[in-house]
């Protein structure tokens, strides 16, 4: 299953347009590093821990069959990447930020996929007359 061009895009705009402003530890991390970190504080609120590690597990998987450079990553017990950040850093700039859209563009699909998924049971689930 691939994420839609959009989703794609969006993956693509946050990895190349994820600033280095300043010097932190994580400020040091690849792009794709800090922006996984960024959507794992996000997303991870309305899904809790383990919403967010299953969620990041299967887009690692799916990730991997688009792109087997990911075979090396892993998702850590509390939701971190182990792999990523040296995959980066061992390639090209180019090739680098792909396999890293790939995984967030991913991630992304597998929350949308769980949102739209929980709203239509919402919607089925209560009926609209009662509400009004």
């Amino acid at each position: 299953m691939h994420p839609s061009k959009k989703t794609r895009d969006l993956a693509r705009g946050l990895v190349t347009g994820e600033p280095r402003t300043n010097l932190s530890s994580l400020q040091a991390e690849p792009a794709t590093i800090r922006v996984y970190e960024r959507l794992r504080r996000q997303l991870g609120a309305p899904v809790g821990a383990g919403g967010f590690q299953a969620l990041a597990s299967r887009a690692l998987a799916l990730a991997k069959s688009e792109s087997p450079r990911l075979n090396a990553v892993k998702v850590t017990e509390n939701r971190g990447l182990i792999g990523l950040g040296e995959l980066e850093l061992s390639t090209e700039a180019d090739e680098d930020r792909e396999v890293g859209i790939i995984l967030i563009a991913q991630l992304l699909a597998q929350f949308l996929t769980f949102l739209f998924a929980s709203m239509k049971s919402l919607q089925e689930g209560w009926s609209f007359s009662e509400i009004a």
